[in-house]
């Protein structure tokens, strides 16, 4: 795995099937304990980094919480040399629902990231 630059982390399966509806996400994969593995602590000789190659992150999720939102923000910034892509969907039950939450992550398109921010908007 130190060589992967592509991820892809999908939580919508249940979400996107037609007449089903979508319970409440249990058991996320994406929370702040995941993404702190993701910080690079270049500072730290003794830091293993996971997935040291990473240049293309996508991700398929549920409404962050605030804490993994900075976890997140974290992660980004500690990437910003080489992690190239951040596609960030977000499968809220209505389109005004927290949009503006995910706002500061598109700070890093001046850094050279590219970030595609969407929210789809899950059937009932």
């Amino acid at each position: 795995m130190p060589t992967l630059t592509h991820l892809s982390i999908d939580e919508s399966w249940h979400a996107l099937r037609p007449g089903v509806k979508p319970p409440p996400p249990q058991n996320p994969i994406v929370t702040t304990t995941f993404l702190e593995h993701f910080i690079v602590n270049p500072g730290d000789k003794r830091s293993r980094d996971f997935l040291p190659r990473l240049t293309d992150l996508t991700l398929t999720v549920f409404p962050l919480e605030p804490s993994d939102q900075q976890a997140l923000e974290r992660t980004l910034a500690s990437r910003v040399t080489t992690l190239r892509a951040l596609v960030l969907t977000v499968l809220v039950s209505n389109e005004v629902e927290c949009k503006s939450d995910y706002d500061s992550i598109t700070c890093f398109r001046a850094a050279g990231t590219r970030v595609h921010c969407s929210f789809q908007v899950t059937s009932v």
